[in-house]
């Protein structure tokens, strides 16, 4: 061995771990400078293997995972209907579960007439946010009939719920931006002129929570930190909003978690689908994938996506991490985290 070549190698070695320690500080500051292609994660292993399962998807903007018997249902917003997989045959076995029936001024043309958001509900129930139809609902156990549960705030019509979550007391809390209206711009004529964040109690009253952001897409809730995390859809302001909420569940202040403006434009998607663990980071499908945040809205992870991601759901717990399902593009993907879900409870649906 020629021991002369030993300082240089030694020295080309060093500039190289120092060149790789420098490009992986900068990935949790400034994540639009390392993309990555589909199933790689950069920072932490808050992500693990991505895997493709089925690249037939349609229009996907909801999803929701029923534990027994373990299914995925997901929510076709271009045909009104509601798909379910059975997860466990491979390659998933999919089947309509129900075709929802369009009225009113759900027509044509609506860009998106179908539903958007899906919630199980305790006793095999399952709450739909039906944007074309501009309602929140709900289809019974056994039932193809979907029943609304909330269609105004006052006397005016809601613009078209997208995203529902349960919250504190097991209300509802729901986003109703203008997405599904002509154009996307809200319809003053004979709705309302703003966006609102809604609670819908147990008895089924109606009360505003926000209506700070114009386009409020996703929502999901914290039990760790009891707050309501909603993402705003307008590219021009992707902000993260954080909604801290007093023990009888209404709304005490609140705060941008994040900002993810910049991000627009240099890679796919916006700020959208939401979901939370219990450790208290916060999951965001937003420009380039999903965004994870811990609970002081620092970025932590990115998993990066070559497509827009449209709906995500949590999977089951089990020795192999959590199951993380979400569709991007026309395909549905798995992938799993070392956190559990924060599901919050399975609550009745509230009454009608």
């Amino acid at each position: 061995m020629n021991k002369t070549k030993m300082p240089w190698a030694q020295a080309v070695l060093g500039v190289f771990l120092v060149t790789l320690l420098s490009a992986a500080t900068v990935w949790h500051d400034r994540p639009e400078h390392t993309p990555k292609s589909i199933g790689q994660a950069a920072g932490p292993q808050f992500f693990r293997a991505t895997h493709a399962l089925d690249y037939s998807l349609e229009r996907t903007a909801g999803l929701a995972w029923i534990e027994a018997p373990e299914r995925l249902l997901a929510a076709n917003i271009g045909r009104d209907e509601v798909w379910k997989y059975d997860i466990l045959a491979v390659p998933p076995k999919q089947s309509r579960m129900v075709r929802l029936e369009t009225y009113g001024d759900a027509t044509a043309a609506i860009a998106n007439p179908g539903p958007a958001g899906l919630l199980p509900s305790a006793g095999g129930g399952l709450i739909v946010a039906e944007g074309g139809n501009r309602r929140l609902s709900l289809i019974r156990a056994g039932s193809l009939i979907a029943e609304p549960l909330a269609t105004r705030f006052g006397s005016r019509r809601l613009n078209g719920p997208n995203s529902a979550v349960f919250g504190t007391g097991c209300a509802v809390y729901f986003t109703d931006p203008p997405e599904s209206l002509p154009g996307g711009v809200l319809d003053k004529s004979s709705g309302l002129d703003f966006s609102g964040i809604y609670r819908l109690d147990q008895a089924g009253d109606l009360s505003l929570v926000s209506k700070e952001l114009n386009r409020p897409i996703a929502i999901a809730y914290s039990c760790a930190t009891r707050r309501l995390y909603v993402a705003n859809g307008d590219p021009a302001q992707s902000l993260l909003l954080a909604i801290s909420l007093d023990a009888s569940g209404r709304a005490s202040r609140s705060s941008v978690f994040a900002d993810l403006t910049r991000l627009n434009g240099s890679w796919a998607g916006r700020l959208g689908p939401l979901l939370t663990d219990k450790c208290g980071n916060v999951y965001a499908a937003g420009p380039g994938g999903i965004h994870a945040f811990d609970d002081k809205g620092r970025l932590r992870s990115v998993l990066s996506t070559a497509n827009a991601v449209t709906a995500m759901t949590w999977g089951k717990w089990d020795s192999n991490g959590q199951e993380l399902y979400f569709a991007s593009g026309n395909v549905l993907y798995k992938t799993s985290t070392r956190f559990e879900a924060d599901r919050g409870r399975l609550c009745p649906a509230p009454s009608n």
